[in-house]
């Protein structure tokens, strides 16, 4: 059960630290679009895949969490899209789908 607890303490705590930080950024930085949270997590995705030499459960399920977090933003902070109704439909079964899979890898380490 202990690695239970700490998997799941990591991914609570990598997930707060990303949500939070990035939702102020949004909230309060004017420089900082919806075009930037798309990048972010576009490079989160690069990040995940980059596992050449291994990293283990635990740094996985923090990548999990952050990417999470910023997903949970774009959905939140949809409205600042610019993009068409019928493009942001997409978006949300795109997101709707990373969420199920997120959910199901955690789901394994927790």
């Amino acid at each position: 059960m202990f690695f239970d607890d700490h998997f799941e303490t990591a991914f609570d705590e990598a997930y707060d630290k990303i949500y939070y930080t990035t939702k102020d950024q949004l909230e309060n930085d004017p420089n900082y679009t919806y075009e930037h949270l798309k990048a972010f997590l576009e490079s989160l995705y690069v990040h995940e895949g980059n596992d050449w030499y291994g990293r283990g459960e635990l740094f996985q399920v923090k990548i999990n969490a952050r990417i999470a977090a910023v997903q949970t933003l774009m959905d939140e902070f949809s409205h600042l899209d610019k993009r068409s109704d019928k493009a942001q439909a997409n978006a949300s079964v795109l997101f709707f789908n990373q969420a199920i899979l997120i959910i199901n890898l955690c789901e394994q380490y927790l």
